[in-house]
């Protein structure tokens, strides 16, 4: 069934029935380098990636990839391990260990595939928006932008696989003259934006920039407010097919509960600890470090702000880009935590903005034929500048010593070890306790957790449900006797405020005098590990406040 399928006038989204912009027109001589720049984008960044496929897992990436273990083995999420996150990353990871191997370098590997697919979709998405020279830039700018440290985008967060299926949907919701706007595409579309939802929340926002194309789709007819009220309705219904279906699986496999406290009741909670007051002082602290981490990037982003707002032109024909800047900063916004890695998703729009400066001052330059291609040697260049001032992490340092460039002392390098040490020394139907929030060990030592609580984050937060999370820890930890236990002594393990309950610290020095045998210390001191074996004098001596300790049962050999 086809809906009607009027051609849009150039307007918003659509440029211009031509390729000419305000009396330029780009040099088809231009075409060579542009997809010369693109591919040196797409096979640089992918070149990073591979260098650094063997970096250690983080704390995210941890959970994701040890929810895909449990799923392997048939555990439906949120049995026997729990968070507030939705569960469409976990079975994103499920089919790149399976694909891949369920190795650190095998989850890399898959999100290389991930963010280059990114990078293409939104290529093709800016080409429609705005033609080839805004596409090669906004792609270029996206794959560059997703690498830098700060960003967090060398690991594999759930914001990766939230702006995939979001801008596959943008691409096939795009008004068009040679196609029409068929119920199986509204479907489709609708479809990937529940797929997106499932990855993270936020994900339904991009929703809004598809409703935006349907409209553009429908203007143009008589009966256009009938229609678009039943396209988004088509549209609606391919969102839910996503989510019904999860729903459907969880209650089949009995986690429904489970789901609905964690994902609804306690991430409410957690969504409002913040103000707005908060959130804006977070805002300009994240907004301040990633410019200084890609400053020209940034700058040029910036410019395309400026120039949309104040050329009446580009405003009339790339107001979608705008709408779909706003959308994307939406999708970073909820809970105003405005974390560094959420803006993963706001790299696409601000790679259009910077395309859209790059267009804008290119055909203000066109009138000298000397200077036509200044503008775009500058984003070259700036690229190139921003390639160098991160050399070390893109080029020189090794895996383990940018995970240390990158978290600091997080204990991401140790875990590795210490999970090694586990799968060695404990049995496979035993079960160990990480008394932190480090879910990698428990991926990396292949053994279930004795508690559901992977985190220990929400057990600190000035939420109410803290204290009764403190006291299910203790009660599953008590029931589960793990075979193995490692405590956490890292600050941003906790986050620990000076409000929170200091219950389950008091519990576990009792538990760990009558249950636990002292195995090794591990100390991080100026970014290198020392462990201590418990048959050393030294074991007793704290050299830093930053330190783990891993136990062992009574009575187990």
């Amino acid at each position: 069934m086809n809906l009607p399928s009027a051609a849009p006038r150039a307007g918003p989204l659509n440029p211009t029935s031509s390729p000419v912009w305000g009396g330029f027109e780009l040099p088809s001589s231009w075409k060579p380098t542009l997809k010369f720049i693109l591919l040196a984008s797409l096979f640089g960044v992918a070149a990073i990636r591979v260098r650094l496929l063997s970096i250690p897992l983080e704390r995210d990436e941890g959970e994701y990839a040890y929810m895909a273990q449990l799923i392997s083995q048939g555990i439906p999420p949120y049995q026997i391990a729990c968070n507030m996150k939705w569960p469409g990353t976990y079975f994103c990871y499920y089919l790149i260990v399976s694909v891949f191997g369920d190795t650190q370098a095998g989850i890399h590997l898959g999100l290389i595939v991930v963010s280059t697919a990114t990078t293409v979709a939104l290529y093709c998405l800016a080409k429609r928006l705005a033609g080839d020279l805004v596409a090669t830039v906004a792609a270029s700018a996206q794959a560059l932008l997703s690498v830098s440290p700060l960003s967090l985008g060398l690991a594999g967060h759930a914001t990766h696989f939230v702006i995939l299926p979001a801008l596959i949907s943008a691409n096939i919701l795009y008004p068009s003259r040679d196609r029409p706007l068929s119920a199986w595409r509204l479907l489709l579309g609708g479809t990937l934006i529940g797929v997106a939802t499932l990855n993270k929340q936020a994900g339904a926002l991009f929703a809004l920039f598809c409703l935006y194309e349907i409209f553009l789709w429908l203007k143009e007819g008589d009966r256009w407010k009938k229609e678009f009220l039943y396209s988004s309705a088509l549209f609606g219904l391919g969102c839910l097919i996503p989510l019904l279906s999860t729903l459907i699986y969880l209650s089949i496999t009995g986690v429904l509960d489970r789901f609905w406290f964690w994902t609804v009741k306690y991430a409410a909670a957690y969504a409002s600890i913040l103000s707005l007051r908060d959130g804006l002082f977070l805002l300009g602290d994240s907004v301040k470090g990633l410019f200084k981490d890609s400053p020209f990037l940034w700058s040029f982003a910036l410019g395309g702000v400026f120039v949309i707002g104040f050329d009446r032109g580009l405003r009339r024909n790339l107001f979608g880009v705008l709408f779909f800047a706003f959308c994307s900063f939406l999708a970073v916004c909820p809970g105003w935590y405005f974390r560094s890695h959420y803006f993963l998703l706001f790299f696409p729009a601000l790679g259009l903005l910077a395309g859209v400066f790059i267009m804008w001052a290119t055909r203000k330059s066109a009138a000298y034929r000397s200077l036509k291609a200044v503008p775009l040697f500058l984003f070259v260049a700036g690229a190139a500048v921003e390639l160098y001032l991160h050399r070390e992490v893109y080029f020189w340092a090794s895996p383990e010593d940018v995970s240390r460039i990158v978290y600091g002392d997080n204990p991401f390098i140790e875990s590795v070890e210490i999970g090694k040490y586990l799968a060695a020394n404990c049995a496979p139907t035993g079960k160990i306790a990480v008394i932190g929030s480090e879910p990698q060990i428990y991926f990396y030592a292949k053994r279930r957790s004795a508690t559901s609580y992977i985190y220990t984050y929400a057990l600190m937060e000035p939420q109410p449900y803290a204290s009764q999370m403190q006291r299910e820890m203790i009660e599953e930890i008590e029931k589960g006797a793990p075979d193995f236990v490692v405590f956490v002594h890292v600050p941003t393990s906790w986050l620990m405020r000076e409000s929170s309950s200091r219950e389950i610290f008091e519990w576990f020095d009792r538990y760990r005098a009558s249950h636990l045998d002292l195995l090794y210390l591990i100390q991080i001191l100026d970014g290198k590990a020392v462990y201590t074996p418990s048959s050393s004098p030294e074991v007793r001596q704290l050299k830093t406040g930053i330190w783990m300790t891993v136990f062992r049962r009574k009575g187990l050999s």
